[in-house]
């Protein structure tokens, strides 16, 4: 879902040459529906923006920082990045972004390879769950992949591609210990800690950095829609909204929000797939 997604939106934009979101929805069709995702996509970016606020001042916390200071410090560095150029903001998290699929898709392979368990477990739970959480991201990313398709041409199969392959290998492993050993609420990082301490210290900075680059993304999605001229006042805005918010809690986001509305969020993408896929 993830790299049809991509896909779709990136050739449809490198070949009407659409250079800002609301060309995007205007090419699917305008009107009150497209209103309604703009409005939701701004809802959803603010909530994952808000969750990853949060998880920064988890991760803190073992440095004695209390949560909110932690989610606190982030938001302020946030502020100057978030009121530079879009461009120059999504070429920092790309760049950051094409290490962290090369190194997630290393560690997932390694862990593979010296699995525990060879049985995979039922795979419509997992694909329900890979559905709610594809719709709720996807949706919140689209005004970035405007931004992005600027500099892409043939790269968009390229894109979907990588992240076709990390996905599918992150899918692999947790399909085969899921139901069989406690996973916790991050994955990947309880079975990184099952190799050594190493593993475990190397895919926490990798969750880190995953985290600041979404953080970075949405902030950017969040600014695209907004109609404020003021691109510091803009940014500012965004981080003392976010970090209000972010005080529910990153469980609290992604139990609630995430459960209420990434169904909504599939139907939409689906609908946008569906949409760019008649266009291309």
């Amino acid at each position: 879902m993830f790299a049809l997604f991509i896909y779709a939106v990136l050739r449809v934009c490198i070949k009407y040459r659409i250079r800002s979101y609301p060309d995007f929805l205007a090419l699917l069709g305008g009107g009150y529906f497209m209103s309604f995702i703009r409005g939701i996509s701004l809802f959803f970016s603010m909530t994952v923006f808000s969750a990853m606020l949060s998880a920064f001042g988890e991760m803190l916390s073992p440095l004695g920082l209390p949560q909110r200071i932690g989610a606190l410090i982030i938001a302020l560095i946030c502020i100057p990045i978030l009121s530079s150029r879009a461009d120059n903001i999504l070429n920092l998290s790309g760049i950051i972004g094409v290490i962290l699929c090369g190194a997630i898709i290393t560690a997932t392979l390694y862990m593979l390879r010296y699995r525990e368990y060879h049985t995979f477990s039922g795979a419509i739970p997992v694909i329900n769950s890979g559905a709610v959480y594809a719709g709720y991201n996807l949706v919140s990313v689209m005004p970035v992949l405007i931004v992005i398709s600027r500099r892409l041409k043939s790269r968009a199969a390229a894109a979907a591609s990588a992240a076709a392959v990390m996905l599918t290998a992150m899918y692999a492993l947790i399909s085969i210990y899921a139901r069989k050993i406690p996973l916790g609420e991050l994955p990947m990082l309880t079975l990184a800690a099952r190799q050594s301490s190493a593993m475990a210290a190397a895919y926490a900075a990798i969750l880190a950095a995953a985290a600041f680059t979404t953080l970075l993304s949405c902030g950017v999605s969040i600014a695209q829609a907004l109609p404020f001229r003021n691109k510091y006042l803009t940014a500012a805005g965004v981080c003392i909204a976010g970090y209000c918010i972010a005080g529910i809690g990153f469980y609290g986001l992604i139990n609630n929000a995430y459960r209420a509305f990434g169904i909504i969020g599939a139907v939409i993408c689906f609908y946008i797939i569906k949409k760019c896929i008649s266009r291309i």
